[in-house]
């Protein structure tokens, strides 16, 4: 059977390739001059490195409950296509310096706020991040929440 796919997008080239494999003659439509949607790339001149041009990213957890960003590595493993996995740094601009800012440790490292403030604001952010019923968070206001939780002065000072 003869097939059109309008757009090389992800889901696009995912439909090509499994009907493809199914033994069907398909043919992509991409207005773009790269396929790839919003999982495109860039990559100027001197860098090492490429950067999302739209902001997506690949979640590579697999504690996640459902995790179907591993439906897409695995196809990409499938068909032989290297994904570069790297852990990015989380970072904040304070008085004009840049502070590491993604793990326990670098929380507590950070000068800026007292020992008992970092330690508040490690155990909010911890409990956030490992609350396994953290459903009914999407509910709530997080410029509400925050301040209160982990107090206005650290609220303020990150967010």
């Amino acid at each position: 059977m003869k097939i059109a796919i309008i757009g090389a997008g992800f889901t696009g080239l995912s439909a090509a390739y499994q009907l493809a494999k199914k033994g069907h003659s398909v043919v992509i439509f991409e207005k773009d001059p790269t396929a790839g949607g919003l999982a495109v790339g860039y990559q100027e001149k001197n860098w090492e490195w490429t950067m999302e041009k739209h902001y997506h990213h690949w979640f590579t957890n697999a504690n996640d409950a459902i995790n179907h960003d591993q439906a897409v590595l695995g196809l990409a493993n499938e068909i032989g296509h290297n994904v570069l996995i790297q852990r990015p740094k989380t970072s904040v601009y304070v008085d004009g310096e840049i502070f590491q800012f993604d793990s326990p440790a670098h929380v507590l490292q950070f000068p800026k706020l007292t020992l008992p403030e970092k330690i508040r604001m490690a155990a909010v952010l911890g409990s956030i991040r490992y609350d396994p019923f953290w459903k009914p968070l999407e509910k709530i206001n997080a410029s509400t929440f925050l301040p209160k939780m982990m107090g206005q002065k650290a609220y303020k000072m990150i967010w």
